[in-house]
């Protein structure tokens, strides 16, 4: 019979129960044999070349339908058959639903479930790729997307006891937000607010105020921004949210500094940490990728899975392999170094004023003997100080040692909200500079300071910042300025912010299924 041809060259996931074929012609439901295939019903949207995997919606969606077949009083006596057709790409993401089904309600291991996929006619199937136009550079397999669910599993960042697949589908669609969990209640990846919310070439825009309802709701303490400025920062700031800004251009690779400082964002804040670029893929699930590799021992392949699993379309090109050939080290619970911070931009100028903002530094024990200048900003107190140093002896002259004056420039920077206190020393005469990093979390606290860093001359000092991470340090005890005592924590989400609109809430009559 036709129907045993079929069986014949089927994998087995549950005797008598559960099988998956591929076949040229779709093939007739029979008495003992239920035919289904989810070929049209579950389409991947893609953005150039890529096909899959399919998202956490449709594999919730597709579980559920399994279950409910297996499940049903009509068809429990029969043999539930998906079927898929020789299309390389379609073949794949029925491959990979199926294989997911066995790992995640079946219980199997993801190697025993590609093994029972690739036996009979299976040799294997077309790997997955990115969102990009040209040539792919890295092959995604099933079996990697498999290995992704399990440890996802393990992990509880996949469960679909208390999945809501409405609000995932709700705020994934871009007019609601465009915004994905990938580590539940930790990181939220999503793509750029603009200054105000408008639709632009169709392409509806959110102001930041738009999100702040949701992020207040679910926890969201600190804001990344990773693309160039679309917005003022200080929007997410009134609204008691940490904003954060490590831009690197679009396609590109993260420097191991930004790595690290994004790191150290995630771990130091109390809350979740909202991620975004231009469009939330490329970036965004680049650094989203080091935080799982780093913290949750997830392999590279395993991470890029997981991330489009949760936000189809994530991290393109030499991202991938950067992912797999830069951090091969990542499995580690070890903290980052804390020893630089927000020092992109910081311009320090020649010209100084007199202030009468001495009393905001008095409690430092790091005060050099004269201040000449004091010249404060909102986050900056910046001195110009006059210094005796005793000058060595020049070679082969013995001379008598003379003293002679010195001019340095001290910059106290306090970073808004993430209780960092950053001073640099800046000569004038040697035109180097001196780091130290302070944690405000506690009455005492220390700090590290590094050694000499060779810079430019300090009138073309702009933008600079140190050329190491790994720096020689002493640690030293330090009283906590009487002024930065209190720093603001994240307040209620405020009622009324502005006239903006906000995105919407997920409608709670939306149907749900079952599992």
């Amino acid at each position: 019979m036709a129907e045993d041809r079929e069986l014949q060259d089927a994998c087995e996931f549950v005797k008598d129960r559960l099988y998956f074929v591929s076949v040229d012609v779709k093939p007739q439901t029979t008495a003992n044999t239920v035919f289904f295939s989810t070929d049209q019903e579950f389409v991947y949207d893609s953005f150039y070349e890529d096909f899959g995997p399919l998202n956490l919606a449709v594999l919730y969606r597709y579980c559920s339908k399994v279950n409910r077949k297996l499940t049903s009083f009509t068809w429990s006596r029969k043999r539930l058959v998906h079927f898929t057709s020789h299309d390389q790409r379609k073949k794949a993401n029925a491959a990979f639903l199926i294989g997911a089904y066995a790992v995640i309600h079946l219980k199997k291991s993801p190697e025993e479930a590609y093994r029972i996929l690739v036996s009979g006619k299976n040799a294997g199937f077309l790997p997955f790729r990115d969102a990009a136009a040209g040539a792919s550079t890295f092959n995604l397999s099933v079996l990697h997307c498999l290995q992704a669910v399990h440890k996802s599993l393990q992990l509880s960042f996949l469960d679909f006891e208390n999945f809501s697949v409405d609000e995932y589908e709700h705020f994934e669609r871009v007019e609601n937000g465009d915004m994905n969990w990938i580590v539940p209640g930790k990181v939220l990846a999503f793509s750029s607010p603009h200054h105000r919310s408008q639709t632009e070439n169709g392409y509806p825009l959110h102001a930041p105020e738009a999100y702040v309802p949701y992020f207040c709701q679910n926890q969201v303490t600190a804001v990344v921004r990773l693309n160039r400025k679309l917005y003022d920062s200080r929007r997410f700031e009134r609204a008691g949210l940490d904003h954060h800004d490590f831009f690197f251009l679009d396609g590109t690779t993260p420097s191991d500094i930004i790595v690290r400082r994004f790191l150290h964002v995630c771990e130091s804040s109390g809350g979740a940490v909202a991620v975004h670029c231009k469009a939330g893929l490329g970036r965004t699930g680049t650094l989203i990728g080091c935080y799982l590799m780093k913290h949750f021992r997830f392999t590279a392949a395993e991470a890029i899975a997981w991330i489009r699993i949760c936000r189809p379309g994530s991290i393109i090109g030499a991202q991938q392999n950067f992912l797999e050939d830069s951090l091969p080290d990542q499995g580690t619970t070890e903290p980052v170094s804390r020893l630089v911070t927000s020092m992109d931009g910081l311009s320090i100028k020649t010209t100084l004023h007199k202030s009468c903002s001495m009393d905001e530094v008095n409690g430092l024990a790091l005060a050099p003997p004269s201040v000449q200048h004091v010249h404060c900003t909102q986050n900056f107190f910046i001195l110009c100080v006059e210094q005796k140093r005793k000058k060595q002896p020049e070679p082969r002259r013995q001379t008598e040692r003379t003293e002679r004056k010195e001019i340095s420039v001290v910059v106290f920077r306090v970073t808004p909200h993430t209780h960092r206190f950053v001073i640099v020393f800046m000569d004038l005469h040697h035109r180097h500079h001196r780091i130290v990093s302070m944690d405000l979390h506690h009455r005492h606290h220390r700090h590290c300071v590094s050694s000499r860093l060779q810079t430019k001359p300090v009138d073309d000092v702009t933008h600079s910042r140190p050329r190491s991470l790994c720096l020689p340090h002493q640690e030293v005890s330090v009283p906590c300025p009487q002024s930065l005592s209190s720093v603001p924590v994240l307040s209620p989400c405020p009622q009324s912010l502005s006239s903006v609109p906000v995105l919407s809430p997920c409608p709670q009559s939306l149907s749900s299924e079952t599992h």
